[in-house]
């Protein structure tokens, strides 16, 4: 967590000295949820003028998966991302070998559901509590992506990308707002 700290604060505190005024970061692995927005705070604090946004690819779009998606869980390799895969590179996906994994949990799913989109109350469960430790045991996929469709790809790839036009242009417009 601190590399990825210290790299994106690195990152965005270059693009700024350059003379960008606002940075937009699209997020696309869970993990780095956490840190991406404490290097932009620290850059914050001495660029409190640039306009610094972080933004989950999945949070664009969780009103069109909770319409579409067809398994209950949805974490990794799963549904929704093995659907966005059949779209961007169909080529590497090799559906004969998808199997539907679902991680166990020490706790119960009321605290700790294991999908991005879930009830998990939850900021942090370690996974070496969970039984299912031994990644040898296991086919990398926390989820069902053999119900994964080109269709349900290309739907959530369309509303990420209108989702992310329009959160852009609310970014430039912000620019022109008063805020003395």
């Amino acid at each position: 967590m601190d590399t990825v700290i210290r790299v994106v604060d690195d990152l965005v505190r270059n693009f700024l000295k350059m003379g960008f005024k606002n940075i937009l970061i699209v997020n696309g692995h869970y993990s780095n949820a956490r840190p991406i927005p404490v290097a932009l705070q620290k850059v914050h604090v001495d660029f409190p003028e640039s306009g610094l946004y972080a933004v989950n690819h999945w949070t664009l779009v969780t009103e069109v998966i909770a319409k579409i998606r067809k398994s209950e869980i949805c974490h990794h390799a799963d549904e929704l991302e093995t659907s966005m895969m059949l779209v961007i590179k169909p080529e590497k996906v090799q559906m004969e070998k998808a199997v539907k994994w679902e991680p166990k949990f020490s706790l119960p799913k009321k605290f700790a559901f294991p999908d991005l989109f879930g009830p998990s109350k939850m900021l942090f469960h370690s996974r070496r509590t969970m039984p299912c430790r031994d990644f040898n045991d296991r086919p990398g996929v926390m989820g069902d992506p053999t119900v994964a469709t080109k269709e349900t790809g290309e739907q959530i790839l369309n509303a990420t990308v209108d989702n992310l036009a329009e959160l852009i242009v609310a970014i430039v417009k912000s620019e022109e707002m008063d805020w003395k």
